[in-house]
């Protein structure tokens, strides 16, 4: 069964630039997941930091027409 709660809805958010930061933190979950796919190439790899390298430089987002940063919520809650 599928609830109506609002504890339950799921919403497509435009990310403005303070959420930079939570965009970055996601690609590198992203890149995680793909990692044993990427493994051997440039930025499948884990950098001395413990980082894989970023995918993008996340300002293109704000600067560039056409291009527009979407963050997933859940309840409210970042998903």
């Amino acid at each position: 069964m599928i609830s109506s709660d609002a504890a339950c809805a799921v919403e497509l958010v435009v990310a403005g630039p303070s959420d930079k930061a939570a965009l970055a933190n996601l690609a590198q979950l992203y890149i995680h997941d793909f990692s044993e796919f990427w493994a051997g190439r440039p930025g499948g790899e884990l950098g001395d930091d413990g980082r894989f390298t970023p995918m993008t430089d996340f300002d293109d987002y704000w600067r560039e027409a056409g291009r527009i940063p979407l963050l997933v919520r859940a309840g409210g809650a970042l998903a």
